[in-house]
């Protein structure tokens, strides 16, 4: 606090002190700041032994201080600056570091230490909620192209680098939940874990159209998004046909908002109502061809398109894999991918933390900083997650009608 008086050079004598006007001022001081340590060193001349003072338990083995390390993490993964400004940016403050000691920094220093609450983060977000977003997108690995899978719902985030993204490499995503598994190597150990039912982690599965991701739970639910692009990707050159788009586009999503209506009030009438609308509208045959086959298609995909009217929380779009994936997606262009196997590890586990502690309100800097530290004041990611599911658990609404046998609540 600091105290400002009145220059009274020019004010009048009668002057009474009516207190101060507060003006708060943000400011931020970004410096230097090395400690140099001197252990206290002692000599036994009878055992010939020398002892030495112990350095602070997260500085051993260290040439930089935890609040730096913390700052080259948060820096790169979560506010995306490349490795190059990084090191400009240290430099310009006196800061003795290379290239190497940040590399060494982001993918080697604390991966293992991370690794084991990235998986405690995978299995809380898998028991939090009955159902999983999932979608991927291409990355490049060492200059070879690659597919990033994202398994999220609202509480976390968990992202996976593999070569294809075909249904085998879906099923692998269970070697991040059997512990033992990752240390077995082999055809024979990775059919084994093909072998397991993905439905055995998750009952409901949110994702696009993509064939990979059918089949491997026991429900699947579609996105009304997706579908509806499909429809806005037509290209009708006759007027003709334009109106007929534009009016079947309209009662589309005129549906999906009573949809989501149903999710705030079902009931058995409502959804006996939707089912017999959505025949309806998806039965029509226009004169526009186009138009007419892509509605037959929807209409093929009823059971996926209305899980909803069966289970109400589940959501009607994959929109949270997707805003999951764009940061992803901007990391890697700004960065053109990952060269290593450590780095690419390094990417999957940083980043889906960064998502996580987004989801769930936590600073990831401060959550960095607790952990290098080894002080452990901040609770672990996965019991937020999980206390933050427990809590929107009880914020949702109770449905009493006690003769809508169908819907089935699960949470």
């Amino acid at each position: 606090e600091e105290r400002i008086k009145c220059d009274r050079t020019f004010l009048p004598t009668e002057l009474r002190h009516r207190g101060y006007r507060p003006v708060l001022i943000q400011n931020i001081l970004f410096q230097r700041d090395n400690i140099l340590y001197r252990l206290e060193r002692l000599y036994c001349e009878s055992t010939k032994t020398l002892y030495e003072a112990d350095l602070p338990t997260e500085l051993e083995g260290q040439r930089y201080g935890s609040e730096l390390r913390a700052f080259v993490i948060m820096l790169y993964f979560e506010l995306r600056v490349p490795q190059e400004k990084i090191l400009k940016l240290l430099q310009s403050q006196g800061i003795v570091i290379s290239a190497g000691e940040i590399s060494n920094i982001l993918v080697h220093k604390h991966l293992e230490q991370f690794k084991v609450e990235h998986q405690a983060v995978l299995k809380a977000g898998l028991a939090s909620t009955s159902y999983q977003h999932i979608d991927d997108t291409s990355m490049r690995v060492n200059g070879e192209n690659h597919y990033v899978m994202t398994l999220c719902n609202p509480y976390y985030t968990s992202f996976f680098t593999n070569k294809r993204k075909n249904r085998e490499t879906v099923s692998l995503l269970l070697s991040q939940l059997e512990e033992p598994r990752q240390s077995i190597a082999g055809a024979e150990a990775q059919a084994d874990i093909i072998n397991q039912d993905l439905g055995d982690y998750i009952k409901i599965l949110v994702s696009d159209n993509a064939g990979q991701f059918s089949q491997l739970t026991t429900h699947r639910a579609l996105c009304w998004i997706h579908e509806g692009r499909l429809y806005e990707k037509l290209t009708p050159y006759l007027k003709s046909h334009r109106r007929m788009g534009e009016k079947f586009l309209t009662d589309f999503w005129e549906f999906y908002q009573k949809l989501k209506l149903y999710q705030r009030q079902p009931t058995r009438e409502f959804k006996s109502i939707l089912n017999h609308e959505f025949d309806r509208l998806f039965s029509q045959r226009p004169t526009y061809q186009a138009l007419a086959d892509r509605i037959a298609l929807t209409k093929q995909k009823k059971q996926e398109l209305l899980l909803v009217l069966d289970y109400p929380v589940v959501p009607l779009d994959n929109n949270e894999a997707e805003r999951a994936l764009r940061e992803y997606v901007i990391k890697r262009k700004i960065s053109n991918g990952t060269r290593t196997a450590e780095g690419t590890r390094a990417w999957e586990i940083f980043l889906s933390l960064v998502d996580t502690c987004r989801k769930n309100s936590v600073n990831f800097y401060r959550y960095v900083l607790d952990r290098i530290k080894q002080s452990f004041q901040l609770p672990p990611l996965a019991a937020v997650i999980l206390e933050t599911a427990r809590v929107a658990l009880e914020n949702q609404p109770i449905y009493s009608d006690r003769h809508f046998e169908e819907v089935k609540l699960i949470f």
